[in-house]
């Protein structure tokens, strides 16, 4: 992040939400919400994905498209599960506080308090907890509606309105997770014999792009040094690091809720082979076992 303002990245990140341009006014600021408040935060992370997003996006937009599935999954399955501690309760609430602050500064704060709170709370580390059928069913299908559906109108069809309508999938996901999770108990009832099978089937979907895109992407953005514009350069710079720390973050979480040393080690080293989306992937699915 020390490289934002040095190489005028900030600056041009600002000339599309505060400052007048060439052209007219600044490109990203809209009433997105009719609340000034609002429409300031959504405008920031809108600006950044302008240059580091489609249709010319930089090497480590390709990885983490393809791989932060199970970084928005495994707090949600955290959350639904026996006994979560407090931090972990609300992982919608902290994917806004991510986009404010980066994932790579949110995601240790997240796990550093989720570690205490587990420590010193009544509910032990040693202790198995699980996600009932029902819950897992309302992740699973939350997360398509709310995160997959609006990523994939981005890519697909990049503009100001696709890229700002993503920026808030926490939102996007918890009025799913509301309104199909009382629907579905008003209708269904409380019981849900597929929902974990579900949930694991979308694991083991969003496990495969991340193989792919480890495959694929990691050796780009490696290289991709010098290549790229300055602004590009800056975007790449920041997201490179940002997926970074992110992953760091969960895999040390992940290994705080071992139960066994090969769940210590296992992520560690399919991290290194399949990439740590992939890896991340896994211990979703081992999650809802």
């Amino acid at each position: 992040m020390g490289n934002i303002e040095p190489s005028g990245f900030g600056d041009a990140m600002r000339a599309l939400c505060d400052e007048s341009t060439a052209d007219g006014p600044p490109l990203y600021k809209h009433a997105y919400t009719g609340i000034k408040f609002l429409d300031d935060m959504v405008c920031g992370p809108t600006a950044y994905f302008h240059f580091a997003g489609p249709p010319d996006p930089v090497p480590s937009f390709h990885y983490f498209i393809w791989t932060d599935a199970a970084l928005i999954l495994l707090p949600m399955i955290e959350a639904k599960r026996t006994g979560a501690p407090f931090p972990a309760r609300w992982p919608l609430v902290w994917w806004q506080v991510y986009q404010l602050v980066t994932m790579g500064v949110g995601k240790q704060v997240f796990w550093v308090l989720f570690i205490v709170a587990q420590y010193f709370g009544s509910s032990s580390s040693q202790t198995k907890s699980v996600i009932s059928g029902l819950d897992a069913e309302i992740v699973a299908v939350s997360f398509v509606l709310g995160s997959v559906l609006p990523t994939v109108a981005f890519v697909c069809f990049p503009s100001i309105s696709t890229n700002a309508f993503w920026q808030p999938f926490p939102t996007w996901i918890g009025i799913v997770q509301v309104a199909y999770g009382g629907l579905r108990r008003a209708v269904f009832g409380r019981e849900s014999v597929y929902g974990k099978g579900l949930l694991r089937a979308v694991g083991a979907i969003a496990l495969l792009p991340s193989i792919y895109a480890h495959w694929t992407y990691l050796f780009p953005i490696l290289s991709s040094e010098g290549k790229l514009s300055p602004m590009k350069a800056a975007a790449e710079d920041l997201l490179k690091w940002d997926l970074v720390f992110a992953f760091v973050g969960d895999l040390l979480g992940a290994f705080w809720q071992r139960e066994s040393s090969w769940q210590a080690v296992a992520p560690i080293l399919a991290s290194v082979v399949i990439g740590p989306g992939a890896a991340l992937a896994g211990v979703c699915i081992w999650h809802t076992l």
